[in-house]
């Protein structure tokens, strides 16, 4: 077995509330851990409690990857790979460093592009712990200005949708006045 897979086994394991702490420590000591490895062991530890391991193994990494896919094996993927670094964020309780890699997790998904049944699993799921964890934040809030307009909106829906004609859209201004995170997109057809 790899360090990776080996590491991937160790989180199952971790969120099934059975971690198998002398093997994550074994593997932990290993030399030349790989980075995704780490990444994997670091989500392993967080999800059994252990946060402050997590950041420890995690120091320094980055939390980017160099583009690539895998038609086969392990069919993995920069997107997937950067869904897992955007989990293993979120367990540690990493809020500020997750959001850089959460909106280049969602640029991606918003692509019009294949997307392979694991690396599209991986992302969503990474973005839904992100997302899920923030329901404190309370209601969705923001203003937007159309056509010289300001309109205030508040939600308790995660999502709204505004239509308007194309001639009022010349510019359209979004102001976020809640306490999380907010996605704006303006999509037109024709």
């Amino acid at each position: 077995n790899s360090d990776l897979d080996q590491a991937y086994r160790l989180y199952t394991l971790a969120i099934a509330d059975a971690p198998e702490w002398g093997a994550m420590n074994r593997l932990k000591e290993r030399p030349n851990l790989s980075t995704a490895a780490r990444w994997r062991l670091a989500a392993a530890y967080a999800a059994a409690g252990k946060k402050s391991v997590a950041k420890s193994l995690t120091k320094g990494l980055k939390n980017y990857v160099k583009t690539y896919r895998e038609f086969g094996g392990s069919y993995g993927s920069d997107l997937r790979d950067r869904a897992m670094i955007l989990e293993t964020l979120t367990l540690m309780g990493e809020k500020t460093k997750a959001a850089s890699v959460l909106k280049k997790v969602a640029v991606e998904l918003s692509k019009e592009q294949w997307l392979s049944t694991q690396t599209t699993a991986y992302a969503l799921l990474a973005v839904g712990k992100y997302v899920g964890g923030d329901k404190a934040k309370g209601n969705l809030a923001f203003t937007y200005k159309l056509g010289g307009k300001n309109v205030k909106i508040t939600s308790k829906n995660p999502m709204v949708q505004i239509n308007f004609n194309p001639e009022q859209a010349a510019k359209v201004t979004v102001k976020n006045t809640s306490g999380g995170m907010l996605f704006a997109r303006v999509i037109s057809t024709g």
